[in-house]
């Protein structure tokens, strides 16, 4: 699934993994008439997915937010309590995903407070589909730092944030972390990164790091712009950090115009699937080559892997279907 600054489309898996033209469909979704300035993905979970929109520049504090099922185009919408952006001074995090324990859907969302660069602490909120009220859950010691991409990534039953440890500023501590934060418990815990990557506090940002999931465990990327490559590492056993194996390595070489990218879906015969800035490309673990599944020069393109559902969320509001197709 793939949304841009006012549309929404989805490629078939299938359609990427051959060599054939790929069919992009495009979708009609709720608000597609109003005047949107701001369109993002906020999350995927169980074929329904999260949209968040916003009438001004500021994408972070959004004025709506919409579970829709794009399968059955069922949809609700969602209070959405907005923020004093004087409190709030980074683009906020959000998350979407289901909690077992209730048999309903949450969507947490996650604001920085304090006005410097790193802040100080980390506001966690709570909405559950079948209950109006957001609920605040607890303030957490950890930052972000300012960047555009603001979803967060769904494993495991948590949702996953790269984020820095504030305690252990100065102290020689991993300043770098994930925070992950579990939907059915709604507690946080933090990740730590693999040893040989870990940096003190006024190391970051030399690399890019992002996450995403290869088969069945969760990895991060680092990219390195001076020494050219990308490196995968996956977590074999989640939660311990010496768990962390380094799987393969991307040169500059091989990447070409691509910085940094991050794998969102392994293939049957084995090659992955890689998200850069810009476009959507296959790599081949065997044999070391890359070739460009998809481009798209949008560089405000939002990706989320989806699985069709027929799934309710008990609405009974549906957006009129009209399916159309481009080659």
């Amino acid at each position: 699934m793939l949304s841009h600054t006012r549309s929404i489309s989805s490629v078939d898996y299938a359609s990427l993994a051959g060599k054939q033209v790929v069919l992009v469909h495009h979708h009609v979704y709720p608000f597609l008439q109003e005047d949107v300035k701001t369109l993002k993905i906020l999350g995927s979970s169980n074929g329904l997915i999260c949209l968040g929109i916003s009438d001004s520049k500021n994408v972070s504090n959004l004025r709506r937010i919409y579970i829709w099922n794009p399968s059955t185009n069922e949809y609700k919408q969602i209070s959405c309590s907005t923020f004093d952006d004087r409190d709030y001074c980074f683009r906020a995090k959000y998350g979407f995903g289901y909690d077992n324990s209730i048999d309903d859907y949450k969507v947490v969302r996650i604001l920085g407070r304090d006005s410097c660069e790193y802040h100080e602490c980390l506001d966690i909120q709570v909405y559950t589909l079948g209950s109006d009220p957001w609920h605040r859950v607890q303030t957490v010691p950890y930052s972000f730092a300012c960047e555009k991409r603001f979803s967060s990534l769904l494993f495991n039953g948590a949702l996953h944030w790269l984020a820095y440890n504030v305690a252990s500023q100065g102290q020689g501590k991993s300043w770098e972390v994930i925070v992950a934060f579990e939907i059915s418990k709604e507690r946080h815990l933090h990740l730590l990164l693999p040893k040989e990557t870990i940096k003190g506090w006024r190391e970051v940002g030399n690399d890019k790091k992002r996450l995403g999931v290869l088969g069945d465990c969760i990895c991060l990327s680092i990219s390195f712009l001076v020494h050219g490559r990308t490196d995968i590492w996956i977590m074999q056993d989640y939660g311990v950090q010496d768990s962390w194996t380094k799987q393969f390595t991307i040169t500059q070489l091989q990447m070409h115009k691509y910085f940094s990218c991050k794998p969102i879906w392994t293939f049957e015969n084995g090659e992955i699937l890689l998200e850069t800035v810009k476009d959507l490309i296959v790599y081949d673990p065997k044999s070391g080559n890359i070739r460009t599944a998809m481009r798209d020069t949008d560089l405000s393109v939002n990706r989320e892997c989806y699985v069709g559902s027929l799934i309710s969320v008990k609405s009974g509001t549906y957006v009129e279907k009209t399916d159309f197709f481009i080659v």
